[in-house]
């Protein structure tokens, strides 16, 4: 499950990209993000290469993006799935929709 691995990867305390919480030394796009109060910050490249680091393998990170965006965890643009941050395009993904998400389908298979 896309969903879970990402947020199981964001959340492995810096072992596959560095969270970092200041958005002034917030300069890396490919090996880290910024955590923001609720939302994440990631650029393509990072997203990729913690994916990546994650499954050990090289993964799409199209198939990750869009059932991201199916879900609504990936705040959208205006024109895109992206947003213009820190000069450079980035994913912005809500947190708190990504847990509650992840509680929605752990109640299900309860059922």
């Amino acid at each position: 499950d896309y969903i879970g691995d990402v947020y199981n990867m964001l959340q492995s305390e810096d072992k596959y990209l560095k969270c970092i919480t200041n958005e002034r030394v917030y300069k890396d796009f490919v090996e880290s993000y910024l955590l923001d109060s609720y939302d994440i910050f990631i650029t393509r490249e990072a997203l990729r290469y913690g994916m990546s680091q994650y499954y050990q393998r090289i993964v799409s990170v199209d198939a990750i993006v869009k059932k991201l965006v199916k879900e609504g965890i990936i705040d959208r643009g205006t024109d895109t799935f992206t947003k213009k941050f820190a000069n450079k395009r980035h994913y912005k993904i809500h947190t708190p929709t990504l847990r509650l998400y992840l509680k929605c389908r752990e109640l299900e298979q309860v059922d």
